[in-house]
């Protein structure tokens, strides 16, 4: 699983991984960012 923290794209990008959520109708996880 993903942990909350901050992730390097491959094209040099930082994104802050804020949650993980899950989809109310088919129980697919997400993730905020």
């Amino acid at each position: 699983m993903l942990k909350i923290g901050r992730y390097q794209h491959f094209k040099g990008n930082f994104y802050q991984v804020l949650h993980l959520a899950t989809h109310s109708e088919t129980e697919e996880t997400m993730v905020v960012y």
